[in-house]
């Protein structure tokens, strides 16, 4: 009997010391992150974030409203002549979708352009995907910009206005280029990338005639347009006085430049030299009742403040200055 009592009390104590299978204790930590990352499901399993950057629970009915919203605006993003008229679309569509876009305007544009490239440009916080185009005759360098709407003026004037996506040139209009046109010239430096000056209004429309396929000067809508490159400061750039991406009287040593020394100092939309430099030909009269033309963009020998991107003037159009040339435009409808 003793016998069998030991046996019995050796059973029961080997099965109180036996380890017990259970799962390891629960990190607070990993807990915490998990709620914090909004893993726990809800009953229709779908989060977004809140203000607080957590995550909240979508209802069924805002999650429908939010997956048809995002189904249209990638329909709208995949359709080349939406994302084409408007710079907000364009600069959300992927590559592929523009290049779509690109494609088309170089199938409308004919074998009078040549594609040169597709490429990013970044200034005053604005970025944008840009194709250039040749003009086979003149040998004129011209941006492919979308079209959008935006605040034309400054100081206390302004008005929206709408834009057609349109070509308009990189450079001011370089004397490699007119003279591969010819026309009556009065320019006083000489150098093959050097802008075309001494040019009148008159000189510009006449040689643009000669030109052709579709060339013309923009209007000062579409000249301001494509200087702010979507931004709403003084200047392309901002609104500080120190940059460097225009000449005027405090950095110019009195005289204008070369188009290529401002090659890598461009706006949002790839033109250089849109504000200083030379005042630049537009096709408007200055107002509704004057007899000038206009011109925009400052000048050489002026200071900061006329390089404004809102900035404007105005001549006769037989006269030609020192401090004036033009920039080229391209309707592509």
């Amino acid at each position: 009997m003793d016998l069998f009592m030991r046996k019995i009390a050796f059973l029961i104590l080997t099965l109180a010391l036996a380890p017990v299978a259970c799962a390891p204790p629960a990190d607070p930590k990993a807990k915490e992150e998990k709620k914090d990352s909004g893993e726990e499901k809800t009953k229709d399993g779908e989060k977004a974030k809140d203000e607080d950057g957590k995550k909240a629970t979508l209802s069924p009915e805002e999650l429908a409203k939010k997956k048809k919203a995002q189904a249209e605006l990638d329909k709208k993003l995949s359709d080349p002549d939406l994302i084409i008229a408007n710079r907000e679309l364009w600069a959300q569509a992927p590559a592929e979708a523009q290049d779509k876009a690109i494609a088309k305007v170089a199938k409308t544009l004919g074998a009078a352009y040549g594609l040169v490239s597709a490429k990013e440009y970044e200034c005053g916080k604005r970025k944008h995907r840009i194709a250039t185009f040749r003009h086979e005759k003149s040998g004129l360098l011209l941006q492919l910009i979308p079209g959008g709407v935006y605040q034309m003026g400054d100081e206390g004037y302004t008005k929206k206005r709408r834009v057609k996506a349109m070509l308009i040139g990189a450079f001011e209009v370089r004397q490699s280029c007119w003279d591969k046109i010819g026309g009556e010239n009065k320019r006083d430096k000489k150098g093959a990338d050097w802008p075309v000056n001494n040019v009148s209004w008159d000189d510009a429309v006449a040689w643009l005639k000669k030109a052709g396929d579709g060339l013309r000067l923009p209007s000062v809508v579409e000249w301001e347009y494509a200087c702010r490159a979507g931004t709403t400061s003084e200047h392309f750039w901002g609104d500080e006085a120190g940059a460097d991406y225009c000449w005027h009287d405090k950095n110019s040593g009195g005289s204008y430049h070369a188009v290529t020394e401002h090659s890598a100092k461009t706006n949002a939309f790839g033109l250089a030299d849109c504000s200083g430099n030379l005042f630049e030909w537009c096709d408007d009269m200055l107002s509704a009742t004057s007899t000038l033309r206009a011109y925009s963009g400052g000048k050489f020998e002026g200071d900061l403040y006329d390089c404004r991107s809102a900035k404007r003037g105005g001549n006769v159009p037989d006269t030609r200055s020192p401090s004036v040339g033009f920039r080229v435009a391209r309707s592509i409808d």
